[in-house]
């Protein structure tokens, strides 16, 4: 890292995972304003979630936590 950035290497593209790395066709999404988003706080996933995830071929899962609290 430096103070102009970071660098990357690739150890496995698409053509050496084909089996894992799906091709996908995005598309831009207006992200909502902050002040409207619903704010939920759940103890599990429900029936819903667990579908996505169970017919998903790739899922992510990220955190975060703020530091002014």
């Amino acid at each position: 890292m430096t103070a102009s950035g970071f660098g990357v290497s690739v150890g496995q593209s698409f053509g050496n995972c084909p089996k894992y790395i799906q091709l996908r066709q995005f598309h831009s999404v207006p992200l909502a304003d902050p002040s409207m988003r619903i704010v939920q706080h759940l103890d599990g996933l429900d029936d819903a979630a667990r579908a996505i995830i169970t017919e998903a071929d790739t899922f992510f899962v990220a955190s975060y936590v703020g530091v002014d609290g």
